[in-house]
C-alpha cells in the first residue's frame, strides 16, 4: 500500500473495456463504462442521483451527468500533473431547509488543501491548505459540519457555511508514522455530532462534536479505503478491511462488541488456500468488451486483454477489501476490493451473494451508491451498474 492508494499504471492496453461479461451475475445491468485520464481513487453520488463524481490521482475531479454518462465539468484543471492526487470527495448533503441542488462537491487531496467546487460550471468556490497529506473527507448528514484526515490521523471538523475549524482531535503518539494514516470516516446516521474513524492502526475511535476528546474505541478492523458504513438506524457499524480473514464485520455502534464476521463465499477456505502451494503461479484471464462501446469502435481481440492473475480460481481467493456500504433496505452490503478485483452485494443476515461483478482489470477502491444503482471505480474506469434484487 502506498500513502495515497495509487497505483503503478497498467500496460498499455485500451481500457475502454473494463468488464468482461460472463463476470456479471444475471442481475447486473451495465449502464455505463467511462475511462478517464488517470487512476480512479474516490468516487460519490449527488444526493438526488443525477449526478456521480470521480477523484483522480492526477489531481483533477470529474463530474457527469447519471443520466446519459455525459462529463459535466473536469474541475481543479490547474492541478492536473502536479504530483498531487484528489484523494477523496463528497457531494454536499441537502440541508432541511434545501429545495434545490446545492451542486457542490468536496475534495481533499494530497499537498493538503480542501477544496469546495460548484460542479456544473468546474468553479471552485473555496478552499484553504491543511499542510498535511489528506486521505479522506466526510460530510454529516445534513451537510452541516464536515471533516477530514490524513496521513498524521488527526481529524478536523469544520462548519459548512463559515469553514471554520469546529474542532481538532489528535491520535495517539506512534513511533512509526505510518500507523496514524486515517482512510475512513463515517458520520452517524441518526446524530449530527456523532463520528467514527479507521485506518491503518486497526483501531476504530469514536468522536462526539459536543466532547473534547475521543470517548471510545475498539479494535480490531485493518481499513486501508472507505470502508467504514453505519446503518440507516445508526444501531450497526459495517467494517471492511484489507486482509484475508475477517475482512467484512459488523459491530454493535454502542458498545462496539463484533456483533458477526460475515463470511463471504468462496470454493476454499482461507487455511486450504494457504495451504495449497499454488499461490507463485500465474494464469491469464481475459477481459471483454462492454455491450455499451460504440461501434465505431473496433473489439480486439480476446487475446489482446490477457491479464495475468493468480493461478486459483477468482472464487478460490480471500476477498481483501477497501471499501463498504449499506445497501437499499440496510439488510444489504455491497463491498469491493483486491484479489477478485470485484464488486458485491451480500445479504448480511444468510451471507448470500446476490450480485456481483468480478474480475476487473484493477482493485476496486471505493463504491458510489444511490437506490439500486452503484458507481464502480477500477484503475482508470468508472462503471455504473444497476443492481435487480428481490426484497421486502
Amino acid at each position: 500500500m502506498d500513502s495515497a492508494r495509487t497505483r503503478s499504471p497498467e500496460p498499455p492496453n485500451d481500457l475502454r473495456y473494463m468488464i468482461d461479461a460472463s463476470n456479471l451475475s444475471s442481475n447486473i445491468h451495465v449502464l455505463a463504462d467511462i475511462p478517464n485520464s488517470s487512476n480512479c481513487l474516490s468516487v460519490a453520488v449527488s444526493p438526488d442521483g443525477k449526478a456521480y463524481a470521480v477523484s483522480l490521482a492526477n489531481g483533477m475531479v470529474n463530474a457527469y451527468l447519471a443520466r446519459n454518462e455525459k462529463l459535466i465539468y473536469t474541475c481543479n484543471k490547474r492541478e492536473k500533473n502536479h504530483s498531487c492526487s484528489a484523494t477523496s470527495l463528497r457531494f454536499r448533503p441537502w440541508g432541511k431547509g434545501d429545495v434545490n441542488p446545492n451542486n457542490l462537491i468536496l475534495a481533499t487531496f494530497t499537498n493538503g488543501k480542501v477544496k469546495t467546487f460548484h460542479y456544473p460550471s468546474g468553479e471552485c468556490v473555496h478552499q484553504f491548505n491543511e499542510h498535511r497529506e489528506l486521505l479522506t473527507c466526510e460530510y454529516s448528514q445534513v451537510g452541516d459540519t464536515f471533516a477530514t484526515s490524513g496521513n498524521d490521523g488527526v481529524l478536523n471538523v469544520y462548519d459548512d457555511e463559515t469553514r471554520a475549524k469546529l474542532i481538532s482531535y489528535s491520535p495517539p503518539f506512534y513511533e512509526n508514522a505510518r500507523f496514524r494514516r486515517i482512510y475512513s470516516i463515517a458520520y452517524h446516521t441518526q446524530s449530527v455530532d456523532e463520528l467514527v474513524t479507521g485506518g491503518w492502526d486497526g483501531v476504530v475511535r469514536y468522536y462526539d462534536l459536543r466532547i473534547s476528546h475521543m470517548i471510545k474505541q475498539f479494535y480490531g478492523p485493518y481499513i486501508c479505503g472507505e470502508g467504514l458504513a453505519i446503518d440507516p438506524t445508526g444501531r450497526e457499524l459495517c467494517t471492511a478491511s484489507w486482509r484475508m480473514k475477517d475482512s467484512l464485520q459488523l459491530w454493535d455502534y454502542g458498545s462496539g462488541q463484533l456483533i458477526k464476521n460475515i463470511s463471504i463465499p468462496t470454493s476454499r477456505s482461507l487455511e486450504e488456500y494457504e495451504s495449497s502451494g499454488r499461490r507463485g503461479k500465474r494464469r491469464s484471464m481475459s477481459i471483454m468488451s462492454l455491450p455499451r462501446i460504440s461501434s465505431s469502435i473496433s473489439s480486439p481481440s480476446r487475446t489482446s486483454f490477457t491479464q495475468n492473475m493468480d493461478s486459483v480460481n477468482l472464487l478460490q481467493l480471500p476477498h481483501m477489501l477497501y471499501c463498504c456500504r449499506y445497501f437499499l433496505s440496510g439488510d444489504f452490503i455491497v463491498f469491493s476490493g483486491s484479489n477478485h478485483n470485484s464488486v458485491a452485494v451480500i445479504n448480511k443476515y444468510s451471507n448470500e451473494i446476490v450480485a456481483a461483478v468480478s474480475g476487473l482489470r484493477n482493485s476496486v477502491y471505493c463504491i458510489g451508491a444511490y437506490g439500486p444503482k452503484l458507481a464502480v471505480i477500477s484503475g482508470e474506469h468508472v462503471g455504473l451498474v444497476k443492481a435487480f434484487l428481490n426484497y421486502a
